[in-house]
């Protein structure tokens, strides 16, 4: 019975949102923009799941229990998200300026950035790891949600 309920109800998200399109997209060395990086877009849909999961915690907490557990849940994620965004305009747009905060952050770990054959073009290779990248966008982001962290950072560009 709960079988079959599953299958009907959340089986077939679950299944599209659980393959590794990370492993399909490296097995066909496809770019970042391909059709297959863009299906594991599809991942996000699981967060529908988010209002069936609060009304089953409302049932067993109390109240004020859950709305802050839900009020935290949401602030994460809005956090989570801004600093992804926070990341996406160091690469795409602003295109690793010298003076931006990828590259700051490169030189004050020991991971500087490198330049393709003398050239003004980065070599993405090279640089901070994704971690520490994620950490200081994350930490910009939150010490700006919370306010209480603004001058902390200081901008580097005109831009």
């Amino acid at each position: 019975m709960i079988r079959f309920n599953y299958i009907r109800s959340w089986f077939f998200l679950d299944l599209v949102s659980s393959l590794p399109y990370g492993l399909l997209t490296f097995i066909t060395k496809d770019s970042e923009t391909s059709p297959t990086n863009l299906l594991g877009f599809l991942k996000v849909f699981r967060l529908l799941r988010l209002g069936r999961v609060a009304r089953k915690i409302d049932k067993y907490l109390e109240y004020g229990a859950s709305t802050f557990f839900l009020l935290m849940l949401s602030f994460c994620l809005v956090a989570h998200w801004m600093a992804c965004i926070f990341y996406l305009i160091a690469t795409e747009y602003d295109n690793y300026e010298p003076h931006g905060w990828l590259q700051v952050l490169g030189n004050l770990i020991g991971e500087p950035y490198m330049y393709k054959n003398g050239t003004n073009i980065v070599d993405r290779n090279s640089g901070p790891s994704i971690p520490s990248m994620y950490v200081s966008a994350l930490y910009y982001t939150l010490t700006s949600l919370t306010t209480i962290g603004f001058g902390n950072i200081a901008p580097n560009t005109n831009s």
